[in-house]
């Protein structure tokens, strides 16, 4: 906003414009007033299990469910975040040009889905095994984490590049919303396992089906956004 709210001047150089600073504050005040709490809830919710382990005083479970979630997030994390910067650039254009997105968003989905299945059934299959064959045997126990949160995980890497499609079509009431359902869902995953009584493999069996759920629905909305009929309904960012 600061870059923007320059204006260029005879000798080349460039004076702030208040009025402009405004103007593009008021633009783009959405990103603030959705965006900011939408990101806090979401991290609020990666945290329940380590909340209700905790208070389980399941303190083991808690380490083993941090390293086996920073096992496979990172390479997640990094992957998928290469490919939203992309995704967003190319989906932006294309918004701009004909007022949708969908091909851009239906290819990228294919592509996420095609690299992230393997190495998610792999884990499945063969996660302890495999953390215990690179990493040594004292992380078999993490590599269970691993393989229970993999699902989880796959959603996300197919979501998270996905979700910037609300903010490039200026659904950030949307991003928020679908947050705090994100929240509710994944809280009631891990409450019904509380209930049933479940062991800490439980907990977390809850935790990564609620979040499965939850990131499967983001995907359908932000692709339901991207669509030429969606564009109707929403007001302009």
């Amino acid at each position: 906003i600061y870059t923007r709210s320059q204006l260029p001047i005879a000798d080349g150089s460039c004076r702030f414009s208040v009025l402009r600073t405004i103007a593009l504050l008021k633009r783009h005040r959405r990103f603030a007033i959705f965006s900011t709490p939408s990101s806090f809830i979401g991290n609020f919710s990666m945290q329940i299990p380590i909340y209700v382990l905790g208070l389980m005083g399941q303190a083991a479970w808690i380490g083993l469910f941090t390293r086996g979630r920073q096992l496979i997030s990172m390479p997640v994390t990094l992957a998928a975040g290469s490919v939203a910067q992309v995704y967003q650039q190319r989906a932006a254009e294309q918004y701009r040009n004909t007022q949708t997105c969908w091909k851009v968003f239906r290819k990228t989905a294919i592509m996420l889905t095609s690299i992230g299945l393997p190495p998610t059934l792999v884990l499945m299959f063969s996660g302890p095994d495999l953390c215990e064959f690179a990493l040594g045997p004292n992380w078999r126990a993490a590599g269970e984490v691993a393989r229970i949160l993999a699902p989880m995980l796959l959603m996300r890497f197919i979501c998270n590049p996905l979700a910037t499609t609300f903010h490039v079509v200026g659904a950030q009431k949307d991003d928020l919303r679908f947050a705090l359902l994100t929240a509710a869902i994944v809280s009631t995953g891990v409450a019904i396992s509380v209930i049933l009584k479940s062991s800490p493999h439980g907990i977390l069996v809850g935790y990564s089906a609620g979040y499965f759920l939850a990131y499967l629905f983001y995907t359908l909305r932000a692709g339901w956004l991207s669509r030429p009929q969606s564009n109707a309904v929403l007001s302009p960012a």
